[in-house]
């Protein structure tokens, strides 16, 4: 390979990597920027199951993080998800 080749395959995959690659932060869905993120909020309305579905499906793509695109409202506190019940269960055992 030349240093042109390899400066033109640069050329493609680094913005093709920044286009990719999952938020930092979260997405208002109200009005999403990236198409991507236009596609995934879609998915996030439609309900959690459907939602966890879509990331399922595309994690090889899009690398979503579900909080990022899940309001604050829907998300379940800490003692609701399965790592909070089982502290609790724990706990509630006798030694």
């Amino acid at each position: 390979m030349n240093s042109h080749s390899i400066s033109g395959i640069a050329a493609i995959v680094v913005p093709l990597a920044l286009t990719l690659s999952a938020p930092a932060h979260a997405v208002d869905c109200a009005a999403p920027k990236q198409p991507a993120d236009k596609r995934i909020c879609s998915y996030a309305a439609q309900g959690d199951e459907a939602f966890r579905r879509f990331i399922q499906r595309t994690r090889g793509i899009y690398q979503i993080y579900y909080f990022d695109y899940v309001p604050e409202s829907r998300q379940a506190p800490p003692d609701e998800t399965i790592a909070g019940k089982r502290q609790k269960q724990s706990r509630s055992k006798p030694s």
